[in-house]
């Protein structure tokens, strides 16, 4: 572009030069002739500037981890054909401040707009965001150049897109179904007896049979068969990994996985899971009742966005829910420091049907244990999740 303006000009002074010297009517009509092009051109451009439209269309359907998915932009022409357009998109995962770049260039008319397909792979669970960073309008020359104004054409730009975690076997859910999740007896009778048991901090009386021994005093519990199962709650911590780059999507896509396995785990199990998270926009639950409910589940969690810190007020609220029900509680977390999990500690009743699961950062495994340890002193079943591979390492009790 820079250099045909200077050849223009180039060319033009010599017209105008040898006009002023030797008078002849050729050179004066050349420039006319040139001022014309210059002029047709500024009038193009700004033409195509008022006929310009583009619009995002995205797929009907969400994509999983490491699944290929496009997503496609419009360029329409309303009156005036648009000759050269020039779009730069990025795009990448959310956490990950590195993205990838790719420039295209096309041309619309008002009977044959541009539709751009732009194939896109993400290799890990989570918001994938796509971005058209400038489109840039030129006229048929090459003269002059036009920025749109993406704010006002393109209001829906940014794109968030949801990409979901895939399922896979969960290697501690058997241990964590059978020794944290109480018994239940899968029976056509709502009275049928499972068993007696002690008395446990945390049991509440108004839903449970309960007497005291005349001989040793000691607490003893009935429990039934009950008609409809508790839900089991699964906490997402979504405090920003301390990590930064790949690292951090990295273990940000463990969490949300191992967050999944565990659900379909439970919904294969019969057991109705409600998902909990800090959301500032409102979504901070999601009850998830069968397994055909699984995808529910899956882009509740591939929508979460992770915050620096998550507010006070909202840890209150969760340990509220935890005292009202008093149901089994999981907890996913990659925090090095016991003050992003402070709500256990505010947990009056018994944290024996409390799990945690850590997933460590890499470079800070050692930070990691002592959360573990820190919060199964207290009482709560701890398991740290290794990095990359998200085999369970030996938990913490």
């Amino acid at each position: 572009m820079y250099f045909r303006r200077l050849l223009f000009i180039l060319l033009s002074g010599v017209c105008l030069g040898a006009l002023l010297y030797s008078g002849r009517a050729v050179f004066f009509y050349i420039l006319v002739f040139l001022l014309s092009v210059l002029l047709l051109s500024a009038v193009e451009i700004i033409m195509a500037s008022f006929s310009f439209r583009i619009e995002s269309e995205r797929e009907s359907s969400y994509p999983n981890k490491n699944e290929n998915f496009s997503h496609r932009l419009i360029v329409r022409s309303i009156f005036f054909p648009v000759l050269h357009i020039r779009i730069d998109c990025r795009y990448g995962h959310t956490t990950n401040l590195i993205r990838e770049k790719r420039i295209y260039h096309v041309f619309a008319t008002k009977t044959h707009p541009a539709r751009l397909d732009i194939p896109m792979v993400s290799n890990y669970a989570g918001l994938f965001e796509f971005r058209v960073s400038s489109v840039e309008l030129y006229d048929f020359l090459g003269f002059f150049r036009y920025s749109v104004p993406l704010r006002k054409r393109f209001p829906e730009n940014p794109v968030q897109i949801p990409v979901l975690p895939n399922i896979r076997r969960f290697s501690r859910a058997p241990r964590v179904f059978s020794e944290l999740i109480p018994p239940m007896r899968k029976t056509n009778e709502r009275s049928e007896n499972v068993g007696g048991r002690e008395y446990r901090p945390g049991d509440d009386f108004r839903t449970v049979n309960w007497k005291r021994t005349a001989k040793t005093g000691v607490l003893y519990i009935k429990e039934y068969e009950k008609g409809t199962q508790d839900f089991h709650l699964l906490y997402i911590d979504l405090t920003r990994p301390i990590v930064a780059g790949e690292e951090s999507t990295i273990t940000s896509d463990r969490l949300l996985a191992q967050a999944a396995d565990l659900c379909a785990f439970l919904l294969r199990e019969q057991r109705p899971v409600n998902l909990l998270s800090f959301s500032e926009n409102g979504e901070e639950q999601c009850g998830i009742l069968h397994g055909g409910s699984l995808e529910k589940a899956k882009l509740y969690l591939s929508t979460r966005s992770f915050v620096d810190t998550v507010p006070e007020e909202y840890k209150d609220r969760l340990s509220s829910i935890w005292e009202i029900g008093k149901n089994s509680l999981s907890v996913f977390s990659s925090a090095l420091t016991p003050e992003p999990l402070s709500f256990l500690s505010r947990f009056s009743g018994d944290l024996a049907t409390v799990t945690l699961f850590i997933i460590t950062q890499k470079g800070h495994e050692d930070r990691a244990l002592s959360v573990c340890d820190y919060y199964a002193r207290m009482g709560v079943h701890c398991f740290r999740i290794g990095p990359r591979t998200g085999d369970d390492e030996e938990g913490a009790r």
